[in-house]
């Protein structure tokens, strides 16, 4: 299956004096797939970048963090 991560809308900036420098993480069936790093993104990062996730079972959680 293929996942495309566009572009998230954080809540709040957890960095006081620079702009956060996001990343997102796609958890599956222990293992990870990882974007690359928004350098000063803020709150409105955008990736747009595609992984090719092989599900066998639909039933396993997929867990979609994003990070600074």
């Amino acid at each position: 299956m293929t996942f495309t991560l566009i572009e998230a809308k954080l809540t709040r900036d957890l960095d006081t004096f620079t702009k956060m420098d996001t990343y997102a993480v796609i958890d599956h069936q222990q293992k990870k797939y990882q974007t690359k790093v928004h350098k000063g993104s803020g709150k409105l990062p955008k990736w747009n970048q595609s992984f090719e996730i092989p599900i066998f079972n639909p039933q396993e959680p997929l867990k979609i963090s994003v990070v600074d």
